[in-house]
């Protein structure tokens, strides 16, 4: 099973790498970005089908047949977890298991606010034409974020997440693309089936990089009915007597299980996972906005909040005060300076939206507040608040902000 997912791993990477290569170097450019996005911003908001929108719809029509079996041996965040699993195993690094229930929840709620309801909105206030098709509409790294950005946002992803929070929690709890394959999954003829008779061993469940309790399932519906298998078929691999196959109905063992089942997972308290999730989404919601960080990287950041807060509030009561009080004082620190951002991302909607609406007086009242509480203050504030100087007449303003921007500019190297 590894030596399959490596060279999954390098099929779907070379394909990558050709893409770019005819694109950038032949100059090849008959299929633009095969970018999931594409399906939003252009299909959905523009009425225009791209090489990235016939991509994502074709997999998610087979999704129908095959159920997740894109997320399991195609996707390469997904086949980057897997094989940095087997790494981390050598090597006897850790990955902390962290179950939660509503991962799936916060997948969607980023499908539908990041991605849905921006399309769909754009497509209400500006009205497409008719259907066009442009299969290189969209060059292959517009949607992608920086060089910078993008590496520290899959480092933070592939290699400090499941350090914290377990294998593929990214895919168990923020990727979006996985929302909308986990709903093909649930009508799919071809499943993860028990064909004979299980022993309850628990290999199924331990094996299963989404925390799926394939062994319960099986001997309950006598199938992995979760949206969230990949159909990875680890516990297939994993499974000592072979009675897990992935595969139609017909070959179901649909006989009663004489064996007790096996202890559920241990959750949070439901309490507790709210409360993690409510922090995972404030500190995704702040700074998905902020310093460029994108939608991915600032969810991430959420989670490995919560994460730290939830162990620093868990460990006080049982441990010595002097043991908790600097852990407590950094957690409190850092929540401060979420706080601090989030005023100025409030400011920041505030004043753009205000800004919009032609009220310049509220937009320069907002955009002030912002600029005053921003680390880095985006340069959209920046024009935004020139444009609101110069109409107003505000000139001293106006040529101090120009100086400003003028050195930002100098100070990245740019003319």
């Amino acid at each position: 099973m590894f030596r399959r997912r490596v060279i999954a791993f390098l099929v779907v990477h070379g394909l990558i790498a050709l893409h770019l290569v005819l694109w950038y170097v032949v100059d090849w450019k008959a299929i633009g970005a095969i970018e999931m996005q594409e399906l939003f911003r252009s299909f959905i908001e523009k009425n225009i089908m791209t090489a990235g929108s016939l991509f994502f719809l074709t997999f998610i029509v087979l999704g129908v047949l095959w159920g997740r079996l894109f997320c399991g041996w195609m996707c390469h965040i997904g086949q980057a977890y897997d094989l940095l699993a087997e790494l981390y195993k050598k090597i006897g690094i850790k990955m902390h298991l962290f179950p939660l229930r509503f991962g799936g929840l916060m997948t969607w709620a980023i499908l539908i606010w990041y991605f849905l309801w921006e399309a769909v909105s754009n497509r209400l206030s500006q009205p497409p034409g008719k259907m066009e098709t442009e299969w290189a509409a969209t060059t292959p790294w517009e949607l992608l974020p920086g060089w910078l950005n993008g590496t520290l946002t899959l480092g933070v992803i592939l290699l400090i997440l499941p350090i914290l929070l377990g294998r593929r929690i990214f895919c168990r709890t923020l990727c979006p693309w996985g929302a909308l394959f986990g709903m093909a999954n649930r009508i799919s003829p071809y499943k993860i089936r028990r064909t004979g008779d299980c022993t309850m061993c628990g290999s199924c469940d331990t094996s299963c990089p989404m925390d799926v309790e394939v062994s319960r399932e099986i001997n309950t519906a006598f199938h992995v009915s979760s949206s969230a298998c990949t159909n990875c078929m680890a516990c297939t691999a994993a499974c000592p007597t072979g009675v897990l196959e992935f595969t139609l109905p017909h070959r179901e063992n649909r006989a009663p299980q004489k064996r007790e089942l096996l202890p559920k997972l241990s959750y949070l308290p439901l309490p507790a996972e709210l409360l993690f999730w409510l922090m995972t989404g404030v500190v995704g919601y702040i700074y998905s906005e902020l310093y460029g960080m994108g939608i991915f990287l600032a969810f991430s950041m959420g989670l490995i909040v919560a994460r730290a807060t939830w162990k620093v509030v868990h460990s006080v009561g049982r441990k010595r005060w002097l043991a908790t009080l600097a852990p407590l004082l950094a957690v409190l620190l850092l929540w401060t300076l979420i706080a601090r951002d989030g005023v100025a991302d409030f400011h920041y909607d505030r004043g753009r939206a205000a800004f919009l609406k032609g009220d310049y007086a509220s937009a320069q009242y907002h955009y002030e507040k912002s600029d005053r509480w921003l680390w880095q203050t985006p340069n959209l504030l920046i024009y935004h608040l020139y444009i609101i100087y110069k109409n107003t007449g505000q000139e001293e303003k106006r040529q101090d902000l120009y100086e400003r921007y003028e050195k930002r500019r100098r100070a990245q190297g740019k003319t």
